[in-house]
């Protein structure tokens, strides 16, 4: 599936229901980068995908402030990654009162970096960051992607996943209701 001319196929989950779409500064550019955000029915983050290389054709660029219902039945996986060359997949564990939880931030690039898909959703929870490791591991190694450690670079394998989807409704944010 695509929007705005990107495909979003790896913000899609049985779990997402809107897509949002804004700007992020990102601090290694020194300028603000277009994202598409994945949130649930409670508003919360799934996944996000930041663009590095905008398109230069003007009806290819993301505007800021849409908001889209969407339905999905499969998970894409990481069907936005598809054209990529390779992909440098950093782990992120997050500690909370008394439990610790995995997030992965996966780069993808041609030749230079061109998407950041940062995935929240992953179910890797633990006591220990080695236990969060070892079921993100786990997590990738489902989707055919073999680390033996993370962080790690990795060839993409370039399958694409065919996403059940439909857009249901589209809308205008208010800055005040953005994620």
């Amino acid at each position: 599936m695509r929007l705005f001319g990107v495909r979003i196929n790896s913000l899609l989950t049985p779990q997402t229901k809107y897509l949002t779409t804004t700007r992020q500064l990102v601090p290694e550019y020194g300028e603000e980068r277009p994202k598409i955000v994945a949130l649930d029915w409670d508003g919360r983050t799934l996944r996000e995908l930041i663009l590095l290389r905008e398109s230069v054709l003007p009806g290819k660029r993301i505007q800021p402030g849409y908001k889209i219902e969407v339905s999905s039945s499969s998970d894409g996986r990481l069907g936005s990654l598809s054209d990529m060359n390779t992909l440098t997949i950093v782990p992120r564990v997050l500690k909370s009162d008394k439990w610790m939880r995995g997030e992965l931030v996966i780069l993808g690039r041609k030749v230079n970096p061109e998407r950041i898909l940062i995935l929240h959703d992953i179910p890797a929870l633990g006591k220990s960051s080695k236990e969060v490791m070892i079921q993100l591991q786990k997590f990738l190694d489902d989707w055919g992607i073999h680390a033996k450690k993370l962080p790690a670079i990795v060839k993409n394998v370039k399958v694409s996943e065919k996403v059940k989807a439909k857009i249901i409704d589209i809308d205008f944010l208010m800055v005040s209701s953005l994620p």
